[in-house]
């Protein structure tokens, strides 16, 4: 189990705590937390979530600074065990998953997690609604490429699929 806090600060308007809370799935964690700094202008905002953190903090700092509204990433800190973990990788970005295999919440926040890198936070409903219709990995992932605008990213997406 992994704990995450993350700071970021933010513009200071409506919505932007709630669709972190919210988002805070796709990166494999679970809300545990919040707290809110308030200047004029601008927020800082730290909210707290653990979990199976499916990504690098690179990646995670990444997809932070692309969120709307947020000004910077301030810091983020992985820790395992009460001790921090300075150089955090994951299996589940560069994991191949059997096509047959059943749907699990494990796979649908891998489908979620690969779509939101393209799609942005769409990601979710798309994936909740393909999952409805679907009983494999194989039949998630290529649902959810018709999705995507070009084969390069159908491509990159279904990379995943052994």
């Amino acid at each position: 189990m992994i704990d995450v806090s993350i700071h970021i600060l933010c513009e200071r308007k409506p919505g932007i705590l709630s669709r972190l809370i919210r988002d805070i799935k796709l990166f494999g964690l679970v809300y545990s937390g919040h707290n809110i700094e308030y200047t004029d202008d601008q927020c800082l905002i730290s909210v707290d979530g653990n979990g199976e953190l499916n990504c690098t903090r690179e990646e995670l700092q990444e997809m932070l600074n692309q969120f709307p509204g947020v000004l910077s990433v301030m810091d983020i800190s992985i820790r395992h065990q009460g001790s921090e973990v300075s150089g955090h990788k994951t299996s589940i970005t560069s994991e191949r998953v059997n096509s047959e295999q059943a749907l699990s919440p494990t796979i649908l926040l891998m489908a979620e997690k690969r779509l939101a890198e393209t799609l942005g936070p769409v990601a979710t409903y798309l994936v909740e609604t393909a999952a409805q219709n679907c009983n494999t990995c194989g039949e998630l992932f290529n649902s959810l490429a018709g999705e995507l605008n070009n084969d390069k990213e159908r491509q990159a997406f279904l990379s995943i699929i052994a």
